[in-house]
């Protein structure tokens, strides 16, 4: 039985969240100084308490004094927008966030006692503040939308709500070469992964703290990384005799523990592809599999190959003996170079991206041939007979050539990206038209950075749930 894919992925309604959608372009245009708070004169066992906007825009740093142990801040822009958080003592610190654009009316209380108080978010940085999302329809499948956003040169990971609000920001680099996201994610631990340019991964709290910061990997990095219980799972790739090959490093506290290399498993022979991204780091050789999407979730690992057009599981615990190991290949055309495990009985995929593990099988974004409309599609995979059914697909309506992000919601629909089209779209589970759909801009740049710092695209949008 494979078990469910999206722990932390998969969005309800949060405590004290507005998960309603609503229409519009979701525009932000913060402006002026920061309300002074007011309140700062606690009652009973709180003696006194402050909030302030931070260095960043949409977070608040407060902190109280107080002999009780434990308390309470909520903040709440009267427009229905709620966040809380849980402190100790005897400071009570906090970095609030999620916040959308607004002045607050911010209440700290414990058992005995309680403070209140004004704030108000601040200045955007100037690239990012013509940020308007775009968006159209409604949807209450996910709580927010994490994805990757191009302003001017400045790279921003970025959280927006279903009405298009702007929640959460943080500059991770620069735009082009060495300097663009190399996959991120929005981990169940409600912690911020990514990496920039071919050599650093980093992991980061939401309030700002950076976690911890690898660098200095000889093989460089590519398209995807993820975060699967303890471990990390970044891809990066190597030239076996004049052919670019897939590997991953597995970290733990931003420490290599394992490294894995696809052609210690499968016979490297076939075509490859020239790209001009790899003759940077190996001239004169060709991309053979290009592996653009990895999943994990500790004990396993999915990985998507492009250029073989093809989804496989490994052993994914390095501690475990058939770590590596290949479990399975499916593969979605007669061209690749690989044998599938499994039969088709409907359906096909071809230069996929973005493989997640379903309850019966797993979904992709089906990029397609240059002539067809990609798609985000789901397969049933019957272990006993061997085969593999398209069960369900929906089409976003034009061909997106690189990237695009496939996520099952809880409510049996899908978020699809396109990415060269710089659009997120949630589709209701038997429905051929979105519901809803995200085309972000800001500035004079749109979307992400494409693969190690290309041209702008909207790589694919994550749905968060919001704790």
């Amino acid at each position: 039985m494979r078990a469910w894919w999206a722990i932390g992925l998969v969005a309800c309604a949060g405590a004290g969240d507005d998960p309603s959608g609503g229409t519009g372009t979701g525009t932000e245009t913060q402006e002026g100084t920061p309300s002074p708070t007011t309140g700062t004169t606690g009652t009973g066992a709180v003696s006194g308490a402050d909030c302030v906007v931070s260095d960043n825009a949409l977070r608040f740093d407060c902190a109280a004094s107080a002999t009780d142990a434990q308390g309470s801040w909520t903040f709440d822009d009267g427009a229905g927008w709620v966040r809380t958080f849980d402190t100790s003592g005897p400071d009570h610190a906090v970095t609030a966030w999620g916040l959308r654009a607004g002045t607050y009316q911010w209440t700290f209380i414990t058992p005995s006692g309680g403070a209140s108080g004004t704030v108000a978010t601040g200045a955007l940085p100037t690239e990012l503040a013509p940020f308007d999302a775009g968006v159209e329809g409604q949807s209450s499948a996910f709580d927010a939308v994490f994805f990757l956003q191009t302003c001017g040169t400045t790279n921003y990971l970025v959280l927006a709500d279903p009405s298009g609000a702007l929640l959460w920001f943080e500059a991770v680099g620069t735009n082009g070469p060495g300097g663009g996201v190399v996959g991120y994610q929005w981990t169940d631990r409600d912690t911020i992964l990514y990496g920039v340019g071919q050599t650093q991964i980093v992991e980061r709290t939401p309030a700002g703290e950076v976690l911890w910061t690898a660098d200095g990997f000889e093989r460089p990095l590519h398209h995807d990384l993820y975060r699967g219980g303890d471990y990390v799972y970044a891809l990066n790739a190597a030239d076996h005799a004049g052919t670019v090959v897939d590997g991953l490093y597995v970290l733990r506290d931003g420490a290599v523990v394992a490294e894995w290399d696809l052609a210690d498993h499968v016979a490297v022979g076939g075509d490859g592809v020239s790209d001009p991204f790899w003759q940077q780091w190996f001239p004169g050789s060709d991309d053979w599999s290009h592996g653009n999407s990895v999943w994990s979730d500790g004990a396993r690992v999915l990985l998507s190959l492009r250029w073989q057009d093809a989804v496989l599981e490994i052993g994914g615990d390095p501690t475990a003996p058939d770590f590596g190991a290949i479990r399975w290949v499916v593969t979605g055309t007669a061209a690749s170079d690989l044998d599938s495990d499994y039969r088709f009985t409907a359906g096909s995929f071809d230069g996929q991206h973005c493989a997640i593990p379903t309850a019966d099988g797993f979904a992709v974004f089906d990029n397609r041939a240059m002539n067809l409309d990609s798609r985000a599609v789901l397969f049933a995979m019957d272990d006993a007979a061997g085969t593999i059914t398209e069960v369900a697909s929906w089409s976003v309506g034009e061909h997106c050539d690189i990237q695009g992000g496939a996520y099952p919601l809880a409510d049996g629909g899908m978020l699809a990206t396109c990415a060269t089209g710089a659009r997120v779209m949630a589709f209701a589970a038997d429905a051929a038209d979105a519901a809803w759909q995200m085309a972000p801009t800001c500035g004079d740049a749109s979307g992400g950075g494409g693969p190690g710092g290309g041209p702008p695209t909207l790589a694919r949008g994550i749905p968060v749930t919001l704790r």
